[in-house]
């Protein structure tokens, strides 16, 4: 079974983004044998405790960085003629 991972985000000042798309295989890890407890922050940033580690192992990767449309010319082409 193939699984995926998307993540996205915005920078409001400078008007860009990206996007990332991670596809691959999911694999169940014992946090203990890994040592992810000490490597990583174990305490979740949501309020539902954490009750498995998971891990992809990617076959794919593709992402893309969002930038501000081109700001069009303030004046009709016909104004001047």
């Amino acid at each position: 079974m193939h699984d995926a991972l998307e993540t996205d985000s915005i920078d409001p000042v400078h008007r860009q983004g990206w996007s990332v798309l991670v596809r691959g295989t999911l694999h169940h890890v014992d946090p203990d044998t890994a040592d992810f407890r000490t490597r990583f922050d174990p305490e979740p940033w949501m309020e539902a405790e954490r009750d498995a580690w998971l891990v992809i192992e990617p076959f794919s990767i593709t992402g893309r960085q969002l930038h501000p449309a081109e700001q069009e010319w303030p004046f009709h082409p016909t104004a001047y003629l």
